[in-house]
């Protein structure tokens, strides 16, 4: 699934006709999903679009006015579809710890942890 959302554009000349979304492996032209027009609506969202893991895409916006000017912007996306491995904890003493774990994909962002009293 692909769900894309954008800030709105306002054109005060001739006011926004349409944005047009579209997917690719490069960046110049999108060639997984064509140029797709999706209203004024800033968002598009798609079910049946299936990406490829460890794959890099370009997600692109293209903003369309009354008079047929266009601008497009987008960004990358790393499509990563495993998991880190589990983390694994040492305890260094005196409450001192180290957590680990890989992933071969990316990276590891960051951790979550919580320490709890049971007394």
């Amino acid at each position: 699934m692909v769900k894309i959302r954008w800030d709105e554009v306002n054109d005060p000349e001739s006011g926004i006709y349409e944005y047009q979304v579209g997917i690719g492996t490069t960046w110049q032209e999108p060639d997984i999903l064509a140029w797709t027009s999706v209203g004024r609506a800033p968002e598009y969202e798609n079910t049946n679009l299936q990406l490829n893991n460890g794959v890099s895409y370009y997600l692109m916006v293209k903003a369309v006015n009354g008079v047929g000017l266009e601008t497009k912007s987008g960004r990358s996306l790393l499509v990563e579809a495993t998991p880190p491995t589990t983390p694994q904890l040492t305890y260094l003493g005196n409450l001192r710890m180290r957590f680990s774990s890989r992933d071969e994909e990316s990276w590891v962002r960051y951790y979550r942890y919580a320490i709890y009293n049971f007394f």
